[in-house]
Parts: C-alpha cells; structure tokens; sequence
C-alpha cells in the first residue's frame, strides 16, 4: 500500500446528474464540468472531456481537489481500493468513464421552504425549473441509455414545487427504472399528487427534527403533522393504485440545535416504518443571518461535540434494535473524533 488516501467515489465514472440548465455534473458537490444542448445530443462525450477525466485522475491519485477534500458523503479509502474498482468497472483507460449507471436530474433549484442552513435562505439566491425542452431531452435520454439502472428525481430544490412535476415523474415512470426522490413533504399532498409519489420506489424524507417548535423555526412553520400525513396519503394511493408501496427513508441533518433530540426522531423514524435513516453533517453558511443561527459540530465546544456523537449513538441504537438501516454519510463521526484530540479544540462558544 501506498499511504495515500482518497475517497470512496465512483460518481464521476457511472453517475450523472443534469441541473435545470442542462449542465452536467458528476456529484452533488461539484458545479457543473459541461454543459449538454437539448437539442438531440448526446451528453456521452462531454462525460469524457478534459474536465471529467481531470477530476477521475485527481481521486486515482489521491490529490483530491477541495470540494474532495470536504466531501461529507464519501469515506475515505486507499488509493489502491479505488483504483482496483475502476480498473473493475471501466476495463480501459481509468480516467475514461463507464456506462452510466444512476442519472440524477434536478428538475428545479427552487424549494417552497427558506430552512435556515440552506444556501436557498441566501437573499440573492434565484431558483430554476428546467425548461420543456430540457425535460424533452432527459426522456429521450433515458429511452436511449438502457445501462440506466436507476433515476433519482430531485437536486438542490424541491422537485414538487415544479409546475410539471407529474407528468414528468409518470413519464420516467413509464421507462420501468426505478425512481427515487427526496422530498420535505411539508405541502399537504392532493390524491392526485400522492398517487404521482407513488410511483416511486424510495421516498426519502428530509427532516431535522420532530420538535415542533424546532421544526417551524429550522424550516419555517412547518408542521410535522403534514409530513405524516403525507406519508399516510402516499400509501394509501399506493394500496388503491395496486402499486407496491414506496420504501420510506429519513435523511437527517445534525448540527447544533438538532443533535439532542436525535433519539426522538429515531423513535418516530420507528413509528413511521422508515427503512433506514441516513445522518449528515451540516456545513456551515455563516452569510445566512435570518432566523435562528445554527452551527456545525466540529465547530462547537468540545463537550458539545461529545454530546452530539453520545446523542447520534443512541439514535442509531434505537434505529438498529427496530431493525432499521443507519448510514452515517462519510463516516463523519470519526472526523468529530478526531477534532477531539485536536489541541485546538477548546472553543466555547
């Protein structure tokens, strides 16, 4: 082994995500490498172009750039781990991409909530919906890459808030991939909108809290009780539709104020029949003043660094004794470990 460490990421060889714009991005964290016209052509080679492959070789050799480097997602691995499974997956030259295995389109950069950590709260923050003919273009991509096993229908914003967003889910539907989404679900859902979500396969929810206090000041006034209403209604169409039901997931972010009351939400990710529940860390925007101030763990005191990961190991104890998955994105909690033996961990603020 050579020591060398990077991360533990295949994205940029068999996922893509499309934005609103028709740029093309090889994760969630990168902006966009290439831009894709919507007129008939194919995103393949701009998938191999000099950016794409820089970014491929850049992670084959560990001299990760910083949006690698601050991954929240990816653990980090051995050099060697990474390269043994491109030379798996490619079968040619490593920095050259593999078929395209998940497409991830982001049908709109707007959201119908202003969360207080969210970098859509930002006063010049302006949100996108992918035009007709970009969603055009994505429907005939998907009839055309048949190496596509899966299709994540959201990004940064909320993909119901888009005008089209039914029929564009009933048309991704019709291709027979399966389909996931992450939704707040913080809108009540019509008959006709929950039997649109249905269609999903996963439905991962985006909750911080179950403290209702909390959670209209985190996310401005919203009410848990939509959200389980929600859930509700989306199988209650699933059953009357004679479809399989959506598998439920929660996707949690922990930062200050949310991290005491992990073990609640893991008792309600119980009670609501989540699958699994993933935590993640929150990254701080100090340029968003409105609202409550939130802050990021390893930016806190040493005890309350403490108490976050004794209040994340309860959660996910509780979640595992009722059979329910935890992810632990990145394995961050050992990142909050070491910032404990950091000599100059002694904030208090």
């Amino acid at each position: 082994m050579s020591g060398r460490t990077t991360r533990h990421c295949l994205d940029p060889w068999n996922y893509l995500e499309i934005t609103p714009a028709l740029g093309l991005k090889p994760c969630c964290n990168i902006k966009s490498l290439a831009s894709w016209s919507a007129a008939g052509e194919d995103p393949g080679s701009q998938r191999n172009s000099r950016p794409f492959r820089e970014l491929r070789m850049e992670l084959l050799s560990g001299n990760l750039r910083e949006a690698c480097r601050r991954c929240h997602i990816r653990p980090r691995v051995a050099v060697e781990v990474l390269e043994t499974e491109v030379a798996r997956l490619v079968g040619g030259a490593a920095d050259t991409g593999a078929p395209l295995r998940s497409l991830r389109v982001e049908l709109t950069t707007k959201c119908n909530l202003r969360c207080v950590y969210c970098l859509v709260s930002h006063p010049l923050y302006e949100g996108r919906h992918m035009g007709p003919d970009g969603m055009a273009a994505v429907r005939d991509l998907v009839a055309r890459e048949r190496s596509i096993e899966e299709i994540l229908l959201n990004g940064h914003g909320e993909s119901t808030f888009h005008p089209e967003w039914m029929s564009f889910f009933r048309d991704m539907a019709l291709s027979g991939r399966p389909l996931s989404i992450i939704s707040n679900l913080a809108r009540p859902l019509s008959r006709e909108q929950a039997g649109c979500l249905a269609l999903c396969k996963l439905i991962q929810v985006s909750l911080d809290t179950v403290d209702p206090r909390l959670l209209s000041q985190l996310r401005r006034r919203v009410k848990l009780e939509n959200v389980t209403q929600n859930i509700a209604r989306v199988r209650e169409e699933a059953d009357r539709r004679r479809l399989a039901r959506p598998t439920f997931t929660l996707s949690c972010g922990i930062f200050d104020h949310s991290a005491p009351g992990l073990a609640d939400l893991a008792r309600f990710a119980v009670e609501q029949g989540m699958a699994s529940v993933t935590f993640w860390p929150l990254v701080e925007h100090p340029e968003l003043t409105s609202g409550i101030r939130v802050r990021a763990i390893p930016e806190l005191a040493p005890l309350a660094i403490r108490q976050a990961i004794e209040s994340l190991n309860a959660a996910s104890d509780i979640l595992r004794k009722a059979g329910i998955g935890v992810e632990i994105a990145g394995n961050f909690i050992e990142d909050w470990g070491r910032r404990l033996d950091d000599p100059d961990c002694g904030d208090s603020r």
